[in-house]
């Protein structure tokens, strides 16, 4: 989905994407998509096209937000016997997840699960930084800029990570949506501390920004 058109506030856009996600009954659970990072059909369908980046064939420390639309991500991270950083809900706290039971992964992939199987770790006692850095959206466009829910968490997220070298210039930033969540160009609405992603994946395809 591509609007040609001018947008007002991040408000209007985000009441956009989750009006059109309801109503094409795109949006799955957790329901209602209003105001959350939204969980849609085709979310694994995007989330295996990761197998194909070979930025995710080499990397061995990947994080992830611990949004609900993530949770295929983190599994196939696990699977794959990568390191694997989370952030607990409204940043409380850091978890790392690494060599989890094959049987236990999707129990330890949920937000209950990465309190019980991961380990709480402060930012200074992480000496290696992140090969990708995973994030959901509300909406992005065809320049990278990305929308989160609008209460700043992903973008604390990358800040807190960046300041501390644990994000670096190698680092991939890549965000998962439905392709009717990218529209064409919002950029006068993005401010200093909007964290721009490098590519998306879709249901239908790998994007580079």
């Amino acid at each position: 989905m591509c609007f040609l058109m001018k947008w007002k506030t991040k408000e209007e856009i985000r009441g956009l994407i989750w009006d059109k996600l309801t109503k094409d009954e795109i949006a799955q659970f957790p329901l209602p998509c209003w105001g959350r990072i939204p969980n849609f059909i085709g979310a694994e369908a995007a989330s295996n096209l990761l197998l194909k980046l070979p930025e995710f064939k080499k990397a061995g420390f990947i994080f992830s937000a611990p949004d609900y639309v993530l949770h295929y991500i983190r599994e196939l991270v696990l699977q794959n016997r990568k390191d694997l950083l989370v952030a607990t809900p409204h940043i409380q706290e850091f978890l790392l997840l690494k060599n989890i039971p094959p049987r236990m992964i999707k129990k330890a992939v949920t937000i209950k699960g990465m309190y019980q199987f991961g380990e709480a770790v402060t930012l200074n006692q992480i000496s290696r930084p992140l090969d990708i850095f995973c994030q959901g959206s509300v909406a992005i466009d065809q320049q990278g800029n990305r929308l989160g829910k609008g209460m700043g968490y992903g973008d604390r997220e990358y800040h807190l990570l960046r300041q501390e070298g644990i994000i670096d210039k190698k680092t991939l930033i890549i965000t998962f949506v439905h392709d009717c969540q990218i529209l064409d160009n919002f950029s006068e609405l993005m401010e200093n501390t909007d964290v721009k992603v490098q590519m998306t994946l879709t249901p239908t395809q790998i994007i580079r920004f």
